[in-house]
Order: C-alpha cells, then structure tokens, then sequence
C-alpha cells in the first residue's frame, strides 16, 4: 500500500525570491534609497518555513510508505509459509502467487516513488509528475492488492493482540493522512488556479487527482473491510463479538467454536463385533482426547494404548492412558459379548483384567505443536502421533500407508483416527447412557470435522487436516511396562 505524492516545487518559490532580491536591489543603487520594511527578510522566512514543510512532508510520506511496505510483505510471508495443520491449511496457492506478484510490483513502485519525491523536494525536479504516479501506483498496485488481501482475510482469522489491532489501526491511519494531505493539496490556492486554466495540461492533472481519490475511497473500504473481518468472529451462536485484546503480543483466538467438544476418535475393526454390517458411514468409534486437553498439557504429549483380549464368545477392551509421566493409568475396561452385543463395564480396571494371551496392544503416542510465535505457518498449531501394534509380546510399527482414512474403515485397516465433535456426554471413552454402552457412531452422535472446521466469515470449506498427522519421528513404547521401546 503506497503513499501519495506532493508536487510542489520549491525552487520556483526561490527563483520568485531571487528576482524579487534582484529587482529590489537595482532600485536601491538606482534611486539611493535605503529601504527598512524588511521585505527580503520576510521572503526568506516564507521560504525557509516552506522548505520546512515540504522536508515534513516528504519524511511523514516516507513513513507510512515505509510501514507499508512492512506490513505487506509480513502478509505475504504469514500466507507463503502456512501449512496444513488444525482448523487451517494451505491456502489458494493462486492467490498467494498473485499476492507475491503485486509485492513485487509494490516494492519497485515504493523504490521509484520515494526517489521520485526526494528528488521533487530536494532538487525541484522530478522523473515523473507526481499525481501521475501516485494514479498508476494506486490502480496497478494497491487496489489488485487489497483486493487478494481481502479474498483471503474472508477464510482466515487473525490473532487477537493489542499489536495486531495496532497494525490493523496503522494501516487506516496511513490512507487518513494521505486523504487529508491530498485533500490540503488540491484545494490549496496554486490547484485551484490551476483547475480555471482549463488547458490540456490542467485537465490531465485533473484526471489524475480524480483518479488518485476514488482509488483512496476504495482503498479506506477495503482497510475497514480487513479490520472488521480480522478484529471480530462469532461464537457458537453465531453471534458477532468484536474482539477486545488483553496482551500486547501473545495471540488469542476466539476458538471455542472450533474446539468445543471436538476429539481425536478411533477406529479398530473390533469395534464392529456391535454391527451385523458395518460400513464406513455408520463406524463405530472410541473418544481418546480432546483437542483443548492435549493443548493445555504442560508437555504437550499424550500416550493411550488401546489393549483387548479377542475370544471366541468375547472381546476384552482396556484402555491405558499416560500424560507423560512415569506411569500408565487404566482408564476403562469393558466386555463385549459378542452373542448378546451388550458392552458391559468392568470394575475394578488393571492390568489383571486381561493377563493370559493372546492379546493385543496398539500404543499411540500423540504431541501437539503449538503456533509459532512471529511467523506462524500453524495458526492453530498440529497434532501429530505414531502407533506401533504389540500382538503377544511382538512389537511392531505401522507405517503411514497401513492407517486408514477417515473414510476408510474394516478389517483390513488396522487403525484410522479423525476429528469429530460429538453431541453427547464425554464423560466416558464410549458411551454410557445410563448403564446403556455402546460405541460412538457416525450419523448418530458425531459432526465431521469437515462441519465444524469452515474457515473465515465465509464459512470456506477447511483445508485442515482431518485427522493428527503421522510422524515417524515418534517413538511410542511397545508396552505399558516400557516407556522407552
């Protein structure tokens, strides 16, 4: 976003001064006459105080230019480094490439522009006639460029901080002052003289002007736009909140309705005992952890292992949690009768509840990676896991292309975790309706995370991810006696 420039030459003020000295001394030689009105002094206090203003304004211009130019390609820098993680991902790699090509465009012109104003206000000669530069910079450059910053600013969110509401405050601030300093300018006495010549030179300027002040008013629309859309969201209710910093720069979101009663579930094929058909619209499904629970953990770590016993006439489940600490908890165990289908919960839950072989262990290992602090390429930062199965005191890992998509559910897939929000208690790791166990479900008690996740005041569809990423840089142990394989 660039500044708009003054064309005032200060060196016709001087050759006016010039003369003036000239003429005023030649009549003093002529006529012996010694004048004392400190006429000449005058001038040269207009003039000086003239050169002093055109000094400020060129350093005031420079400036908001300057910040400006800062701030656009911060912008661009925010949108070229996203990456996928939670809520967010890439964005419209088209729009990023434009927005990249306007930069590009910008910084020449502020390059161009400052050299074409200092040499206006330091040398009185200019490359260019000011106005015609400032009209073409304002139509090739800014206008495409709020333009793409808008588009993308409607599937985005910005932090809240008291620093970015200044940014946001500065960039409305800077078209003000170039409105009221234009605004000064061509209603000031030389302009408008100039506007009652009506020669061929006059009208051009005139186009210019009218050009240069249209473009500012869609400029002044489009900043507004942007902070509206960046300083205010809705909460689950829709309802719009225009949003009140408390820190200076560490980011806030208003994230509730993104992460209210969402979860990382999983899925393994015998989950599907309950089912006479199973199939990948209704799954069935068990809770592991809240998002805004591995968030707020202080090692920002979470370990489960998903261990049952697979019998003929039964299946014994036993869920293990570890927040990072030295020891694993039981967290639920369950028997599933697979004549009857009834869960029934099982009290008290260790580790003697499934004791003899055969059985099976599936250690997930998860990690959340919060935002960066500048540069954020994760907006609301990633998690990550990697799982390994111990079948019988064999262990092994599962590799990226063995676990299963959202979508993808089955005997042959081994493992498939998502995101879902759910509309019932989570109280448990399953349901339980008063006595009454059973599976999470999809059509019945889960929203997809492609519902929850739309981005921005237009509700863009998510290119978050659907589900933790695999990272093989993970080691989850290979028991709940081992934490370390």
């Amino acid at each position: 976003m660039t500044a708009k420039r003054s064309n005032i030459n200060i060196f016709s003020v001087e050759n006016k001064v010039h003369g003036s000295q000239q003429t005023s001394k030649s009549r003093q030689e002529g006529n012996h006459i010694h004048h004392s009105d400190g006429l000449p002094d005058k001038i040269h206090e207009q003039l000086r105080r003239h050169r002093y203003m055109q000094v400020l304004f060129f350093i005031i211009i420079l400036g908001i230019d300057t910040m400006d130019f800062v701030a656009d390609w911060l912008f661009y820098t925010n949108v070229r480094i996203a990456e996928q993680g939670l809520v967010y991902g890439v964005p419209d790699q088209k729009a990023v490439t434009a927005l990249f090509f306007f930069s590009i465009i910008g910084s020449l012109t502020f390059f161009f522009e400052t050299t074409n104003l200092g040499m206006a206000t330091f040398t009185g000669h200019s490359w260019l006639h000011m106005d015609l530069v400032c009209a073409v910079t304002m139509w090739v450059e800014d206008i495409p460029q709020i333009m793409i910053n808008v588009y993308i600013s409607l599937c985005r969110e910005d932090p809240i901080s008291v620093f970015q509401l200044t940014k946001a405050a500065v960039v409305i601030l800077g078209i003000v002052i170039r409105i009221v300093i234009l605004s000064v300018k061509y209603c000031s006495h030389d302009s408008l003289v100039e506007l009652k010549q009506r020669n061929p030179e006059s009208r051009r300027h005139v186009t210019y002007r009218v050009f240069i002040m249209i473009g500012l008013v869609f400029k002044m629309a489009g900043a507004v736009t942007i902070f509206i859309l960046t300083q205010t969201s809705r909460d689950l209710s829709g309802k719009v909140i225009f949003e009140v910093p408390d820190t200076i720069f560490k980011a806030r979101y208003h994230d509730a309705r993104y992460f209210h009663n969402v979860s990382v579930y999983l899925h393994h094929p015998t989950f599907d005992y309950t089912d006479d058909t199973p199939n990948d619209t209704n799954s069935h499904w068990m809770r592991l952890i809240t998002i805004n629970s591995i968030r707020n953990l202080p090692e920002k770590e979470m370990m489960f292992d998903y261990e049952f016993q697979d019998l003929p006439n039964e299946l014994k489940m036993i869920l293990w949690e570890n927040d990072g600490g030295s020891s694993w908890q039981a967290q639920e165990c369950y028997t599933l009768d697979k004549s009857t289908r009834i869960i029934t919960p099982t009290t008290p839950c260790g580790a003697a509840f499934v004791s003899a072989p055969p059985d099976t262990s599936i250690i997930f290992q998860f990690s959340f990676t919060p935002p960066d602090r500048v540069f954020q390429k994760l907006i609301f930062g990633d998690i990550t896991f990697n799982v390994k199965i111990n079948e019988n005191g064999t262990c092994r890992s599962i590799s990226k292309n063995q676990l299963g998509h959202y979508s993808q559910t089955g005997s042959n897939i081994p493992v498939v975790v998502h995101y879902y929000r759910t509309n019932v208690s989570e109280a448990n790791h399953i349901v339980n309706e008063g006595g009454a166990v059973r599976f999470y479900e999809n059509e019945r008690d889960l929203i997809d995370i492609k519902e929850v996740w739309q981005n921005g005041w237009m509700d863009c569809v998510t290119k978050g991810s659907h589900g933790p990423h695999y990272d093989v840089q993970i080691n989850p142990p290979c028991s709940t006696t081992q934490l370390t394989p």
